[in-house]
């Protein structure tokens, strides 16, 4: 396939062409602020993998602020309040305590609900601090666990924070594949560093979508818009000029069922200013043709009779999620064309949501309707089946599409 220019410039070497490998589309919510589809490419000068997308970097700043799904009770994401979410924080923060001395002054940027702080100051760190879109999560940690907290975008740090504030230690887990500007989120978090401090980032190997196979297309969700592997976080460091302490893979048990694949490099910071022009930005088909696999593992799995059968059914569904999944299956297949009773879903920043003209609501209005149940989830069907028959107490059939 020949190279077209891109709406988005690439997020590492910043050329502005490539080549389209898969095109997601997703039937959103009515006030959903993200646009409802993207372009899986691959940059024709440096080989990375990204969503060339419309939204633009408002846009996601009011996603998360508004349909934070990390604000979600007693599971949510960031806080250590389910046991899979304490280990991963948990071993996280052992790592980071083996390498920073607990003198040092720590920033958390895309703190959640700060339970890798919480587990930083288990290990004796007391210079601890937050930094989120949500200004629910904010609240949360100053009110729950008495942590300096500020509420803001990734890309107004200079504005929210003096020129005199700096860190020792400042840590990206799990943001830089939401970020659409990731040069922009770099130049921004170099004015919170001191001279010879760290960065500490982590996020999903996408080198390894294939062997963590989860469900077709689960890792092109309306978030994660950039798919990293080890190379290119690497040539980010260089770029702007930060020196490789550390790297490493770790396994993340997402679920009972699910394990997630993850890479990590701790930074240290140079002296010098600016940004490192010398990269040779080579093309590198790596990553590229694993992305190639996993699309194509991903049209070998979708459970096409199954949908098609659901779509033909005279019953009327409830339909539980209104995740990426679901927004996805209801804009590529047929299964828009079910009799959709309402949808169900446990964040309740979607309830009263109308999609497709149907509401969603909490799992408790489930309570007196006896259709079907179709559960889109593969990562948490385990908890949502328990929830169904154990907490809901309900003998509804339910229908599994993953």
């Amino acid at each position: 396939m020949e190279a077209v220019r891109l709406k988005r410039k690439c997020p590492i070497c910043s050329n502005a062409s490539g080549i389209t490998l898969n095109t997601q589309k997703y039937i959103l919510p009515d006030n959903h602020p993200l646009k409802n589809g993207y372009d899986v490419v691959i940059c024709n000068q440096c080989g990375f993998v990204y969503a060339d997308t419309d939204s633009v970097q408002a846009d996601y700043d009011k996603f998360y602020n508004s349909f934070s799904k990390y604000e979600e009770g007693a599971s949510i994401i960031g806080s250590g309040l389910s046991v899979f979410d304490y280990n991963r924080l948990h071993g996280a923060a052992e790592y980071i305590s083996k390498k920073i001395d607990i003198t040092k002054s720590i920033l958390d940027v895309g703190s959640a609900n700060g339970g890798l702080l919480k587990e930083l100051r288990e290990n004796g760190h007391t210079k601890l601090s937050a930094y989120d879109p949500s200004g629910f999560c904010v609240e949360y940690i100053k009110k729950n666990m008495g942590i300096e907290a500020i509420n803001g975008s990734i890309f107004d740090i200079q504005k929210n924070f003096s020129a005199d504030k700096k860190y020792d230690l400042v840590i990206l887990s799990h943001v830089l594949e939401h970020l659409l500007d990731v040069s922009g989120a770099f130049e921004q978090i170099d004015h919170l560093l001191k001279e010879e401090s760290h960065f500490y980032i982590e996020v999903p190997d996408a080198s390894k979508y294939t062997e963590y196979f989860v469900s077709p297309l689960h890792y092109f969700d309306t978030e994660h818009i950039n798919h990293f592997s080890t190379h290119y976080l690497k040539l980010l460091a260089q770029k702007f000029d930060f020196t490789v302490v550390d790297e490493g893979e770790k396994e993340i048990q997402l679920s009972d069922n699910t394990i997630y694949p993850a890479i990590y490099v701790l930074l240290k910071k140079n002296n010098i200013k600016n940004k490192n022009e010398s990269v040779k930005f080579i093309y590198d088909d790596t990553l590229a043709a694993n992305i190639r696999r996993y699309i194509a593992k991903s049209f070998e799995n979708f459970n096409l009779p199954l949908i098609e059968k659901i779509s033909k059914d005279n019953r009327e569904f409830i339909f539980w999620g209104v995740g990426s999944t679901t927004l996805r299956l209801l804009a590529s297949t047929d299964l828009r064309k079910a009799k959709i009773k309402f949808f169900v879903d446990n964040n309740p920043k979607t309830h009263s949501s109308d999609l497709l003209g149907k509401k969603v609501y909490s799992a408790d209005e489930i309570k007196g309707h006896k259709d079907p149940i179709v559960v889109f989830s593969k990562i948490y069907k385990n908890e949502i089946e328990n929830q169904i028959r154990k907490e809901l107490k309900l003998e509804n059939e339910i229908i599994f599409l993953n």
